[in-house]
Formats: C-alpha cells, structure tokens, sequence
C-alpha cells in the first residue's frame, strides 16, 4: 500500500511540473533524489524519516542554487 501511495505522488509531482520555471524544476528534481537518497541512507542508519527530510532540503536548496548559477 505504501509503495501505491509513494508511486501515486511522484506521478502527481512530476506533473505538476509542466508549469514551473527552470529554476523550480530544478529544485524540485534535485529535492526528489535528495529524499530518495536521504531515505536509504536513512535506512541503513536507524532513521529513514530524518534522512529523507534532510536529503529532501538539501536537494531542493543545491537545485535552486545550481540553476541560478
């Protein structure tokens, strides 16, 4: 069920982005592999809810920067 849910919103995501500037495109990309690799490190370590949390901000934030640059 949670694999259902976790497919249904990255499908929503990646269609939200067909009216987004470069820049939030970028953002969003680079958060989106920031919480998938936050997670499994997460995993590994004992807290995959923090992992994806701090993976996804990290991804947004080097997106919005590497776009602006």
């Amino acid at each position: 069920m949670r694999t259902l849910i976790a497919a249904a919103l990255l499908l929503a995501s990646l269609a939200a982005c067909t009216n987004m500037t470069r820049s939030e495109q970028a953002a969003l990309s680079a958060g989106t592999v920031g919480a998938v690799g936050g997670l499994v490190l997460g995993a590994l370590a004992g807290g995959p809810i923090i992992g994806a949390a701090v993976g996804a901000g990290a991804g947004a934030a080097y997106g919005a920067m590497r776009e602006g640059a």
